[in-house]
């Protein structure tokens, strides 16, 4: 906004006091230079505004963005939510057929134990029936 100072006046006015006219030009014009670098009311206000506006604007830039990195962010969890699940589905699985491994097994060592003990029991009683006629 340009300033409503008017050197002229202010020159005039200085003479009028009893400053000589080469003196009050010379603060007219310096007067003048520094008046020119004030900002006045108008230009904060719109300067406030300006940035007010931009700020609003990086505001709702920032909001999106982060919409993105949320939306993109939960894609990936739902899909290691899967994996895992999947995961999980695999090992319950090698652990039903673990398990079931396991029980042959056990079955197969409780027959085995029952055989080696029915055969020692022959053995002993051929062993007897030979020793002791």
């Amino acid at each position: 906004m340009t300033s409503k100072f008017d050197a002229l006046a202010y020159t005039k006015r200085l003479e009028d006091a009893g400053v000589p006219r080469d003196q009050a030009e010379v603060h007219a014009t310096a007067l003048t230079e520094v008046v020119g670098e004030f900002v006045c009311r108008q230009d904060l206000l719109r300067l406030e505004s300006s940035l007010r506006h931009d700020i609003e604007e990086s505001e709702k830039r920032v909001v999106l963005y982060i919409n993105v990195v949320k939306t993109e962010l939960t894609a990936k969890i739902d899909r290691m939510d899967a994996k895992i699940d999947s995961v999980d589905g695999k090992v319950d699985s090698l652990r039903r057929e673990f398990e079931a491994r396991f029980k042959a097994i056990e079955h197969d060592l409780t027959v085995s134990r029952c055989l080696s003990g029915l055969i020692i029991s022959l053995n002993i009683a051929m062993a007897i029936k030979i020793f002791f006629p």
